[in-house]
C-alpha cells in the first residue's frame, strides 16, 4: 500500500525507557539533519495516531513482555498504517527466544525449554547435575534481562513462585568467562556488519546491560566471530532486517550465540563514528 510521505519517523519506546537509550539518541539528530522529524513515542500511548508516521522503528519497548498480547496487536496495527521496522513477520518470530532450540545451528549455546511449572524444579536440578558451573534461567519472552537468574548448587524453594507467570523459561549453562570477558555484541545494518562492542557485567553480577551496571567498550571481532554472527542471521532468515544484533560468548575458545536481537536491541551507535549514518541509511531505504 502506497502512502504519502509526512516527513515523520517514530521510534517506539516505553514507559520503562521513554526516550531513546543514550547510546542511540544520535539517530534523532542524524535524521533531523536529513530533513526528517524523528521523535520517540511510547508504544502503548493510546492517544497516538501511528498513521501520521512514515515509519515506526521499534527501539526501546522494554516492557512489551509484560503486555505481550497488547504488543502483538499494536504491531499488527502499525504494520497496517505505517512502515514497521523491523518487518512484522520477522519481529513476530523473534520475540520469543525459541530460536535458541534450533539444533541445526551448531553455534547456539545449549538451551533447554521448560513449559510446565510443576516440572521446573526437577528440570533445574537435572541441569545443575549436567552443568556444574551453574544454570541460567530466563523467560522465553523477555527483555532487559528481566527474569534472568543463576542457580548453582540447589534449586531455590521459591523458584516455582518466581516463574509462575513467566513460563515458558529457558535453561542454559552458566559460562564463567562472562564475568571477566563479558559478551560481544555485533551489530548489522542491512545485513552488513557495522560495528561491535564488548559488554562486561559489574562485579558480582552476570547481567551485562549498562542499566544493570555493566560497562561497554569498542570491540574488534575475530573473523570467526563475524562468520558465526552472519550464520546466526542466516539461520533466522533475517537478511532483510534493517538492524540486527548478535550476542556472542566464548566457550572453550569458540564463539557461541547466546541471543539474536531483532526486536528492540540497544545498537551502541555512539561506539562507532559512522554507525549512526549507516542506521539512518538503512531506515530511509525502507520509506
Amino acid at each position: 500500500m502506497s502512502r504519502a510521505n509526512t516527513g515523520n519517523i517514530a521510534f517506539a519506546t516505553s514507559r520503562a525507557e521513554i526516550y531513546l537509550p543514550e547510546h542511540d539518541r544520535s539517530i534523532l539528530d542524524e535524521l533531523d539533519n536529513r530533513g526528517w522529524k524523528a521523535v520517540p513515542v511510547i508504544w502503548n500511548d493510546e492517544t497516538i495516531d501511528w498513521a501520521r508516521f512514515d515509519a515506526v522503528v521499534i527501539k526501546s519497548t522494554w516492557d512489551y513482555q509484560r503486555h505481550i498480547e497488547a504488543f502483538k496487536s499494536w504491531l499488527e496495527h502499525v504494520d497496517e498504517c505505517s512502515q514497521l521496522i523491523n518487518p512484522l513477520e520477522l519481529i513476530q518470530r523473534s520475540m520469543s527466544k525459541r530460536y535458541l532450540y534450533d539444533k541445526s545451528n551448531p553455534f547456539l549455546i545449549e538451551s533447554r525449554p521448560v513449559t510446565n511449572l510443576e516440572s521446573l524444579p526437577g528440570r533445574i536440578d537435572e541441569a545443575i547435575q549436567d552443568w556444574e558451573q551453574g544454570v541460567i534461567i530466563k523467560p522465553e519472552l523477555g527483555a532487559s534481562a528481566e527474569g534472568l537468574r543463576m542457580v548453582s548448587r540447589a534449586v531455590p524453594t521459591d523458584i516455582a513462585e518466581e516463574y509462575k507467570d513467566a513460563l515458558p523459561v529457558i535453561l542454559q549453562p552458566f559460562i564463567p568467562s562472562i564475568r571477566q570477558d563479558g559478551e560481544a555484541s555485533l551489530i548489522y545494518f542491512d545485513n552488513v556488519f557495522s560495528h561491535a562492542v564488548r559488554k562486561v557485567p559489574a562485579e558480582g553480577d552476570i547481567r551485562s546491560q549498562y542499566f544493570h551496571g555493566g560497562s561497554e567498550e569498542v570491540y574488534k571481532p575475530s573473523d570467526t566471530e563475524l562468520d558465526v554472527s552472519r550464520e546466526a542471521i542466516r539461520h533466522m532468515d533475517a537478511e532483510e532486517a534493517c538492524y540486527a544484533r548478535v550476542d556472542l560468548i566464548q566457550l572453550d575458545s569458540t564463539p557461541k550465540i547466546i541471543e539474536i536481537e531483532l526486536v528492540e536491541p540497544c545498537l551502541f551507535l555512539d561506539m562507532d563514528k559512522s554507525a549512526t549514518a549507516r542506521f539512518a541509511d538503512a531506515i530511509l531505504s525502507r520509506i
